[in-house]
């Protein structure tokens, strides 16, 4: 049997749309909120003692990757 483990990357993202103020899917707080049941939901069903997964938690705070334009 092969003996390996897998390691996975998760990259939550939150984009920039300019304009007015956004709602739903591209509000910043949405996006968090959307990035913590995401690695949640990722967590509790695929996680074992052969996977592991890695975030974004280090990055910022929000643990997102985002590119801001002025």
């Amino acid at each position: 049997m092969l003996d390996y483990k897998v390691k996975i990357g998760l990259v939550p993202e939150r984009r920039y749309l300019p304009g007015p103020k956004r709602t739903g899917m591209f509000n910043p707080d949405c996006a968090v909120a959307n990035k913590d049941k995401a690695i949640k939901y990722f967590e509790e069903n695929y996680a074992d003692e052969d996977t592991e997964f890695v975030n974004l938690e280090f990055l910022n705070e929000e643990g997102l990757l985002y590119l801001h334009y002025h």
